[in-house]
């Protein structure tokens, strides 16, 4: 199942960048509008990889959910998933490494307790 057609030209953030001097209402309504359309593009990112069966498109599916928002615990587990699934335990161990540094550098937070457990079993051969 490939990325849906309405996915596919999503190039970023609503009018990023745009301002009104003095604008403080329209600024409002603008980050308003990223919020929803960020939530509905990773909504339906998720449900893509959800549905999706063949583990090539599902490594696909959940790298789009990544890029869209590489600070997600959830799509990052599911990206590492998918690629320790399809038995490309390296590339789910580099992943890991790279979110996990990635988190550190930005928010100061290690992964989520899930993330680690997954990537023990992975780590295990258990995945």
């Amino acid at each position: 199942m490939a990325l849906p057609e309405r996915l596919v030209p999503f190039g970023g953030p609503f009018l990023a960048g745009v301002t009104l001097g003095g604008g403080v209402e329209f600024e409002r309504r603008v980050e308003a509008t990223q919020t929803r359309l960020h939530r509905s593009i990773q909504t339906a990112l998720r449900e893509v990889h959800a549905k999706e069966t063949d583990p090539g498109e599902r490594i696909s599916a959940a790298r789009a959910w990544v890029d869209h928002d590489p600070l997600d615990d959830e799509a990052q587990r599911a990206l590492i998933a998918a690629l320790g699934s399809a038995g490309r335990r390296a590339e789910a161990l580099d992943q890991y490494a790279r979110y996990k540094g990635l988190i550190l550098a930005e928010l100061e937070v290690e992964p989520l307790e899930q993330t680690v457990n997954l990537v023990e079993r992975i780590k295990g051969g258990d995945l």
